[in-house]
């Protein structure tokens, strides 16, 4: 479970048409049970100012990838009623478990973070800003190079690399610093 101070960013799609909003771990462990059987599916919603202030917090800080992701755990949910929360809890342990809970919701959570950074990449790149689409391909390198998608990051950070040869002077000290610094972009 995403934490009581986060819970409010979780939406969940018990199917095309029905739309349930997350507040608490019972919900979760519903549609996780759904899941198993090959129905349920889990989503992400915020509000635009909550995407607006995630997105302004990971582009100054790819660290707060894990912030993010460090709040999955669906045993340290909390409920208004104690009796409550230990039925929810044995049944939760009784079926699918915290653990494949917490994963599922953490898969959700990352794959959300990598299309909000790919759809700011290409916001940028339309709307010819090139420079705050390259900061955007850099956070992007920086979070998949954390998941261990080196590839996939590498390829980031080649468009980086090429950008900056493109627009910087030819021996601009910032040259190939790629995902190691966001100073190069900066200094454009």
């Amino acid at each position: 479970m995403v934490s009581a101070r986060r819970r409010e960013s979780v939406l969940l799609l018990l199917s095309a048409c029905d739309v349930v909003v997350c507040r608490c771990v019972l919900e979760l462990h519903a549609i996780a049970a759904k899941k198993e059987e090959g129905g349920g599916e889990f989503a992400v919603a915020m509000t635009a100012q909550e995407r607006l202030r995630f997105l302004r917090g990971i582009k100054s800080s790819f660290k707060e990838y894990y912030t993010m992701l460090g709040t999955v755990n669906a045993e340290t949910s909390e409920c208004s009623r104690p009796a409550d929360r230990a039925s929810i809890h044995d049944g939760i342990r009784s079926s699918v478990g915290f653990g494949k809970l917490s994963r599922m919701v953490f898969v959700v959570l990352e794959e959300w973070m990598e299309g909000q950074l790919r759809a700011q990449v290409a916001s940028g790149e339309a709307a010819g800003e090139d420079a705050e689409a390259m900061e955007w391909n850099q956070t992007l390198a920086l979070v998949l190079m954390q998941q261990g998608r080196h590839a996939d990051a590498l390829a980031m950070g080649e468009q980086v690399l090429e950008f900056q040869r493109r627009v910087l002077p030819a021996n601009h000290p910032s040259i190939g610093e790629g995902c190691a610094s966001r100073d190069a972009l900066h200094a454009v």
